[in-house]
């Protein structure tokens, strides 16, 4: 396995955070983070290694994580967008989909996610690790055994087996548009909401999933009005995919061969990676290939026509726009 910062501050914060998972006082919730949030106590864990292991490395380096925002000294060369732990709801209860997350760019004042070159997500639970540097491919490793990258064959909606994000969102207008979808899938395939989205599309690279969903962000976008059953489900904030969700696990997806876009089907590359406010918020529809990617987007596209002819979104549509 290559020598480098992500993946040595990956191990440290795998070393420290797992004897704390599963211990009781680590599932409190605390606070909320830069973005917005829920912090439970696990993730300020996480946190504090992150400072020990940054300070440790010296003043020229930068790095923006989830709970603290951007962090800088000294004249930053390099910058490192970190997810301590993704999936904190599994990691609290010691439930497998959990990760470390860490991409690294070089230093400047907008980093955008077609900036980072390095990208490594170690799971938690187990020994596995997904790494990938730009233009060299991606490589998955079970301790220190390489892996092949391994896509599953389906490309059928019907028997798909996939993972779709919910944490803070309102369910109730996602599974109105995805709904059919679920029912269509979850007896030949597979549904699942994993509360992690590295977790779910490195899953994709194992052949054990074909698809990610978030349609989260499309769907505030698409129905502005319902951002106050947002703020209600997120507690206060707008929540959904923020930019250290996509740091690292958008490179390795790339660089292993996996389709990866937002939920209109265009790319993320200029997604600022310094900046989780309401409007830089994304979606994603991730897949194992282009084939069964466009089954899915085409799916969305056709779902949110038909929402917005419903007569309970259309009202709102028509009213909002006066």
């Amino acid at each position: 396995m290559p020598e480098n910062i992500a993946i040595d501050l990956a191990r440290e914060i795998k070393r420290e955070v797992t004897p704390y998972l599963e211990k009781g006082p680590c599932t409190e919730v605390v606070g909320k983070g830069a973005s917005g949030d829920m912090t439970f106590r696990v993730d300020l864990v996480a946190e504090e290694v992150v400072r020990k292991f940054i300070s440790k490395r010296g003043t020229d380096l930068a790095y923006y994580s989830e709970e603290k925002g951007l962090i800088k000294s000294g004249l930053p060369k390099q910058i490192l967008i970190i997810d301590p732990i993704d999936g904190s709801r599994g990691a609290k209860i010691g439930f497998p989909s959990c990760v470390v997350s860490v991409g690294v760019a070089k230093y400047k004042e907008t980093v955008k996610l077609k900036d980072i070159f390095i990208g490594c997500i170690l799971d938690l639970m187990d020994d596995l690790c997904f790494y990938a540097e730009r233009g060299k491919g991606a490589s998955v490793f079970d301790g220190e055994k390489e892996l092949e990258v391994s896509f599953s064959k389906n490309r059928s909606l019907d028997s798909l087996c996939w993972s779709l994000e919910i944490t803070g969102r309102p369910s109730k207008p996602i599974f109105d548009l995805l709904g059919e979808l679920v029912d269509r899938s979850s007896l030949a395939g597979g549904v699942f909401t994993l509360a992690s989205t590295c977790y779910s599309i490195t899953r994709i690279l194992r052949g054990q999933l074909d698809a990610f969903v978030d349609i989260g962000n499309r769907m505030l976008k698409e129905f502005p009005h319902l951002r106050p059953e947002f703020l209600k489900a997120g507690k206060g904030a707008v929540v959904g995919l923020f930019p250290y969700d996509i740091a690292a696990v958008s490179l390795i997806a790339k660089e292993a061969g996996c389709i990866i876009t937002d939920a209109y089907g265009r790319g993320l590359d200029d997604t600022l990676m310094t900046n989780s406010a309401e409007d830089n918020i994304q979606s994603l529809v991730a897949a194992n290939s282009k084939a069964l990617h466009r089954e899915i987007i085409d799916f969305i596209d056709l779902k949110f026509k038909e929402l917005k002819k419903s007569e309970c979104y259309r009202g709102r549509v028509i009213s909002e726009g006066k």
